[in-house]
């Protein structure tokens, strides 16, 4: 229901081409049917292979569901959906699901973001999983950016996108 919904607002909306990103539950890994559904509404909706839909699985969901995870991407990267890693950092092994989970975007955890600017342990682990992000080709999102302080030393680590209240409140309809 939520990807049909932002299919239809996205394609009402005076920037079609917008990247929509979507929690996708852990449940999903075990629900032929939701991968089934999916498939079909892309095609109802002539999604194209460059469709910027992205769904966000979190680093807590995947580990216990890696080998469902990984042969879900392959299915339905075929229908242009990338897919990123949400809350990464947040466990304790994070680096190793890099090497074994082919998603495209890194989403570093907010913990990490929050109190950059007010400490330089902080500043350490966003650009070491930046840059280890970006040597595996992915793109870096940075969340919890709440204020220029904290996105000026993001710009300068070279974290790719950021999201957060400085940036603008979530909505429900695209901008």
């Amino acid at each position: 229901i939520i990807l049909k919904k932002a299919i239809e607002d996205r394609r009402q909306s005076p920037r079609p081409n917008v990247c929509l990103f979507l929690n996708l539950s852990g449940k999903a890994f075990h629900d032929n049917e939701f991968i089934e559904d999916t498939m079909r509404i892309l095609d109802e909706g002539q999604q194209s292979k460059d469709s910027n839909i992205v769904f966000e699985i979190t680093e807590r969901e995947a580990v216990p569901n890696i080998t469902e995870f990984i042969p879900l991407i392959d299915k339905m990267r075929k229908y242009g959906i990338r897919f990123a890693l949400d809350d990464f950092g947040s466990g304790f092994s994070s680096f190793i699901y890099l090497k074994y989970l082919d998603v495209d975007i890194v989403k570093i955890d907010g913990a990490f973001v929050k109190n950059i600017a007010a400490s330089y342990k902080d500043e350490i682990f966003v650009r070491h999983i930046h840059e280890i992000s970006k040597e595996f080709g992915k793109i870096t999102v940075a969340e919890y950016v709440e204020d220029e302080e904290t996105l000026g030393i993001l710009k300068n680590i070279g974290v790719t996108l950021a999201q957060g209240y400085h940036l603008g409140r979530p909505g429900d309809k695209i901008l």
